[in-house]
């Protein structure tokens, strides 16, 4: 007879998915923030920091609030407050020499050709509050290449008159959000971990600025759901997260895979859709479908096993 599993912790037991605990959430304290390798020591100006160019390889999963508060204490773990502008694509050349002057100035030469050779599909400003420290960058992507999951990505820090300069040219909308850091691992093999961090976000605000291209978001809608991205040193870790070799049991168990949905799913809740469209019918629909898979995903993988 089939045993009745009932909380989602209790699904994770029963897959035998490691639920954090006090190990897991003093691990998550140390993250590595996003663009935390471009703060300045004391003393040293934004003026002095170089940019960098890298591959980002992530996955991104849906999740629902309610079912994530089961597993996670969002409030114990390090939190950033971002807020980021969208640039026009009629603004794409205009921001690309801009940073080729920065680089440039910084006498990084074979950053240079590099980034002066890459496609560039879209281009953000990017404000990041922590531990009462705010920073700015600008930041471009490429499009995304070979199974939707990796891309060039060139950041930027700047310092706040640069940004104030920039955000006249993003005007495409806005969105804000926190960003929780939780530290875990992915295993390549059984005595091996990569450590890498899941980002959740929870999105506070978001579509076109009233009043004016410097304020904030729009807020009057606040999303019921979390999107998680985990970035990846290599293609492999990947392929194995997506496996679930990794130690986040919220994600095996409820985790829905958002960079392998349907485009009907993923593209209402893209980042640069909500900032420019804020939470649309389509936003709302995709949302609640992909809560029922979620849902769904749990209680299948829990009937999996006892078959």
């Amino acid at each position: 007879m089939a045993t009745k599993v009932g909380t989602s912790q209790q699904r994770a037991k029963h897959l035998s998915l490691p639920v954090l605990g006090e190990q897991a959430e003093r691990l998550s304290r140390r993250p590595s923030l996003r663009g935390a390798k471009h703060r300045a020591p004391p003393g040293i100006s934004c003026d002095m920091l170089e940019a960098t160019f890298q591959v980002e390889r992530e996955t991104t999963f849906f999740i629902p609030l309610e079912v994530l508060s089961e597993f996670v204490n969002l409030a114990a773990l390090p939190v950033s407050e971002i807020v980021q502008h969208y640039f026009p694509k009629r603004s794409l050349e205009y921001v690309k020499s801009f940073a080729l002057a920065f680089i440039a100035e910084r006498g990084q030469h074979a950053l240079h050709e590099s980034v002066c050779n890459c496609k560039f599909k879209s281009a953000r400003l990017r404000t990041i509050l922590s531990n009462k420290i705010k920073r700015y960058f600008l930041e471009l992507k490429s499009r995304k290449s070979g199974p939707d999951r990796s891309r060039a990505e060139l950041s930027i820090p700047i310092d706040e008159a640069k940004y104030l300069h920039l955000l006249t040219y993003a005007n495409e909308g806005a969105l804000q959000k926190f960003r929780h850091h939780l530290a875990g691992q992915i295993h390549s093999e059984p005595a091996r971990g990569i450590r890498v961090y899941a980002e959740i976000d929870t999105i506070t605000g978001a579509g076109m600025p009233q009043g004016s291209e410097r304020a904030p978001p729009r807020s009057d809608v606040t999303a019921d759901f979390a999107l998680v991205d985990i970035e990846f040193p290599a293609e492999e870790h990947a392929d194995l997260a997506e496996k679930h070799f990794h130690t986040f049991p919220f994600l095996a168990v409820h985790g829905v895979n958002l960079t392998r949905a349907a485009p009907s799913l993923r593209k209402p809740l893209s980042a640069r859709v909500l900032a420019r469209e804020g939470f649309t019918k389509q936003t709302k629909a995709a949302s609640a479908a992909l809560k029922k898979l979620s849902l769904q995903s749990g209680l299948a993988r829990v009937s999996a096993t006892e078959s």
